[in-house]
């Protein structure tokens, strides 16, 4: 895997992080935003994490990620047709999702990586990778040619260490790594 510390993956991480803390879902530990840039920089797609409620059962939910959103929201735009596919890079704070754990019956949606591979986008860059090697999407998408780069912090290999010095019941662990990442703790 490529480690980037490069000052425009930054750019794209940081702005992907703040679209993410916009996401109503924050209030539940989760604030993951993807965007999708071309091959000029301008931001092309944009998507934050999405749960709905069904009115049935309130107990059942439907959780789109960040990535699926900003991959779909690109696929119904009119820029699908401006643009070469293959020269884009989707940026996203959470390494891609490999499986979706649903505790339903309904339809479980496609994992980001699947989804990824499907759109023929080929560069991610993230920030915070899966640590249990059955849920890291690296070796799926680099099997499917996409070029998979982890922007780097310098305390990005530690994070075990800091979710353990840093608790919040409200916060997930990954969502503890960002937030000692990008300062705001």
């Amino acid at each position: 895997m490529e480690i980037s510390k490069n000052l425009t993956d930054f750019k794209y991480i940081n702005i992907a992080y703040e679209l993410g803390k916009e996401n109503p879902d924050q209030v539940i530990g989760r604030a993951v935003g993807s965007i999708i840039v071309d091959s000029n920089g301008k931001i092309i797609s944009s998507g934050t994490r999405q749960t709905w409620v069904l009115q049935e059962d309130p107990y059942i939910d439907i959780t789109y990620h960040a990535e699926h959103m900003a991959i779909h929201k690109l696929f119904i735009s009119d820029i699908i047709n401006q643009i070469d596919i293959n020269t884009v890079s989707l940026y996203t704070i959470l390494e891609p999702c490999m499986k979706r754990k649903m505790y339903h019956q309904l339809p479980q949606p496609k994992s980001c990586t699947d989804i990824i591979i499907e759109s023929g986008i080929k560069r991610v860059v993230f920030a915070i990778h899966e640590i249990h090697p059955e849920f890291s999407s690296y070796r799926k998408l680099t099997e499917h040619d996409v070029k998979v780069v982890r922007y780097n912090y310098d305390d990005s290999d530690k994070y075990n260490e800091v979710y353990n010095t840093i608790y919040n019941p409200n916060i997930s662990k990954k969502e503890a790594i960002i937030m000692k990442q990008f300062k705001y703790i």
